[in-house]
């Protein structure tokens, strides 16, 4: 944040979804918007749907998005119930760079959760790319953070 104050950035974006928590606390300097990555697709979900489902490869980003969905959804006056499913065989296809495989995991384990749920949020950024290996038919359900987040930072931006 004091880096792009120096360049007289306007707005920084968090792109781990782990952090987000901590964004609220962040004292920025006056003009500079500090944002979670996830912060608009949560929004975006608390706003559509109840049921939703919280997608994730890596175990430490569960927690810190379902206390993002359940804040939104206070804020909203709006109760949700939240399913937690963790791939970790994702995560370990993609450090091992087999990201085809990642995608396909990701992707098979969101349609699987679609029967219970209203809407799929991938909770984090890096899984964005799987969205491409869901059947069409589904995408609608699934949101992902990186488009929304831009669109949030843009639209501060552009005020």
């Amino acid at each position: 944040i004091d880096l792009a104050e120096e360049v007289d950035a306007g707005a920084v974006l968090v792109t781990c979804s782990t952090l987000s928590p901590c964004v609220e606390k962040v004292l920025a300097p006056q003009g500079i918007h500090v944002l979670p990555i996830d912060a608009a697709m949560i929004a975006e979900a608390v706003e559509r749907a109840s049921r939703l489902a919280v997608l994730a490869t890596n175990p430490a980003t569960i927690e810190p998005t379902r206390q993002a969905v359940l804040a939104a959804a206070a804020r909203a006056g709006k109760e949700v119930s939240i399913e937690e499913v963790v791939r970790m065989d994702a995560l370990d296809a993609h450090l091992e760079g087999d990201l085809a495989a990642h995608d396909r995991i990701v992707a098979t384990a969101a349609v699987e959760v679609l029967p219970i749920v209203d809407l799929v949020l991938f909770a984090q950024a890096s899984m964005a790319r799987a969205l491409q290996a869901v059947p069409p038919e589904h995408r609608a359900r699934i949101l992902t953070s990186p488009a929304a987040a831009v669109a949030q930072v843009r639209g501060l931006l552009l005020q």
